[in-house]
């Protein structure tokens, strides 16, 4: 997320402080004159003078170039000669996408005489709409931002991070955010335990943008995710499970845009009713293309215990968004893996003590013979579209023409 507001305050800021001034008025006039020379529009409530240096409080900056970003009730504290700076609390709020040329319209260089780094220390971070509905809120934000003219708006800071998006509601979870000459990156950790084991990161240089999430052993319930809100639900015996999602895209100002991917899944064994013993579920697919277009999946396929699939469907990446549509289809397995005693289902099926013993007197003599029949396919549909995950769905279904034959013949 760039800042280029905020680091435009910190800057004029530093610069007002570094001309030491003999009056709170004339230090305040110096800073909102340097502030406008950037586009900005700063207000002050309060300036103070003090040994150490100058005190703004309850500090507020807007720019016509951005009406969609603000800075309101910051309090900055400055040394005499602009070396050490600190902007404590304060809330700074966004609403949609701030467009580049807008951002770029900000980023005149800092003073000569701006320190390296400015320290901020619990300010709060409210983004709304950048994204559909969806809001990102950042509370108890730290870090520091550098003013380093080689080094531009650069940044490395981290809070505790909520997102909101129609039902869904996710966190607050450790999340750390930085830029720097080689782009900007986003890095929540949703396992509070290990900082390793379920991690969201993304990553911004230039045309290109690159998502990966990445879990290790651990289970769904532990995902930190509403499953139920976006169609998944409860996973049955909430299996442990390692997954992997890559997706880079590359968007340029003209052109056709280039877009590609990867998930993998494995499961530990997971205990399914039907079947005699628990299987592990494994399932793989890449896709490659237009963004703007479905891309069709390849190398999907998808296995769990006796049952094997090819995944196919298409990928598309909206900007600011992706959409998934695939569907699964298994190889048929016979009815017998699942039922491998068919005289105990037959004398099920005669009722009653008496039918019971008949059956399994002729079935013992080798005067009737029994053999369960037919096969089971088992079919499977996701479909996700981040623009309304309310409509998402994850579905399979078993579908089978399993019977049972039996041939009388002579007894043994």
């Amino acid at each position: 997320m760039r800042k280029s507001l905020v680091i435009g305050v910190l800057a004029v800021v530093a610069a007002g402080a570094a001309a030491v001034v003999f009056a709170p008025v004339y230090v305040q006039r110096r800073a909102i004159g340097e502030a406008a020379e950037r586009g900005i529009t700063l207000s002050i409530e309060h300036t103070r003078l003090a040994a150490s240096g100058i005190q703004f409080e309850g500090v507020g900056a807007t720019s016509a170039r951005t009406p969609n970003a603000k800075v309101t009730n910051a309090e900055i504290d400055a040394s005499w000669d602009g070396s050490h700076v600190t902007m404590n609390g304060g809330e700074v709020t966004l609403d949609g996408v701030i467009a580049p040329p807008a951002l770029a319209a900000l980023e005149k260089p800092v003073p000569t005489n701006a320190p390296g780094t400015v320290h901020v220390q619990n300010t709060h971070v409210v983004w709304s709409h950048f994204a559909g509905d969806a809001q990102i809120e950042i509370a108890n934000l730290v870090g520091d931002v550098s003013l380093a003219p080689h080094l531009g708006d650069a940044y490395d800071l981290q809070g505790m991070a909520s997102l909101k998006s129609g039902a869904i509601a996710v966190g607050p979870f450790l999340t750390h955010v930085s830029r720097d000459l080689g782009g900007e990156h986003f890095r929540t950790q949703l396992d509070p335990t290990d900082p390793n084991a379920n991690v969201f990161a993304f990553d911004r240089s230039g045309d290109t943008t690159r998502f990966e999430w990445t879990v290790k052993a651990r289970r769904p319930s532990q995902l930190g995710l509403p499953l139920d809100a976006v169609g998944i639900g409860a996973v049955p015996g909430d299996p442990v499970l390692d997954f992997h999602v890559v997706d880079s895209v590359t968007r340029p100002a003209s052109g056709v845009g280039v877009a590609s991917g990867l998930v993998s899944l494995a499961t530990q064994p997971i205990t399914v009713p039907q079947l005699p013993t628990p299987v592990a579920v494994t399932a793989e697919l890449t896709w490659k293309g237009d963004p703007a277009s479905d891309m069709p999946v390849s190398g999907g396929k998808a296995k769990a215990g006796p049952f094997e699939a090819a995944i196919t469907g298409t990928v598309r990446r909206p900007v600011h968004g992706v959409a998934v549509d695939l569907s699964l289809t298994s190889n048929p397995v016979p009815c017998s893996q699942f039922a491998s005693d068919p005289l105990a289902i037959a004398k099920q099926m005669a009722g009653g003590d008496l039918g019971s013993a008949l059956v399994g007197a002729l079935g013992s003599s080798g005067a009737m013979k029994t053999a369960i029949t037919g096969s089971v396919t088992v079919s499977g549909k996701v479909v996700f579209d981040s623009g309304n995950p309310a409509a998402s769905r994850v579905s399979f279904s078993p579908s089978n023409s399993c019977g049972m034959s039996v041939s009388f013949g002579s007894p043994r």
